[in-house]
């Protein structure tokens, strides 16, 4: 699909990334839990880091067979914390905005043998359904 770019200035930094499966039981949930997770974080300057809709699953593509969406959060390489800002970016972004969204679950995507962050036990504090 052809897409029209405005020749504006935009900046970038390089980043290190968490990706996350987020499904729930149809596209409503699922918007509601996408919205709330990536909210606040369009610039480093300010918020806890930058994040996004990667992009939406079919059901077939999910592990538990509900509509699905990806997406991202990015913490600037600059940091020298980088991987402790990225935890606990996701760790909050993750208990707070999604497991808190009625019918909503997460799930890691990033290949086994990149690094990942062990959210499991600090996510348990959701009835168990989180673990």
């Amino acid at each position: 699909m052809p897409a029209t770019i405005d020749d504006t200035y935009a900046e970038a930094f390089r980043s290190i990334y968490a990706a996350v499966l987020i499904t729930a039981r149809d596209r409503y949930w699922l918007d509601q839990a996408v919205s709330a997770s990536t909210g606040n974080a369009s610039s480093t300057i300010l918020c806890d880091c930058e994040a996004g809709l990667d992009r939406y699953l079919e059901p077939s593509e999910t592990p538990d067979q509900r509509p699905g969406a990806i997406v991202q959060f990015h913490v600037p390489r600059f940091y020298k914390d980088r991987e402790q800002r990225l935890e606990r970016s996701v760790l909050v972004r993750i208990s707070q905005n999604v497991l808190t969204c009625p019918t909503a679950a997460a799930f890691n995507v990033l290949p086994a043998h990149e690094k990942w962050f062990p959210l499991g036990r600090k996510l348990a504090y959701f009835g168990g359904f989180g673990w």
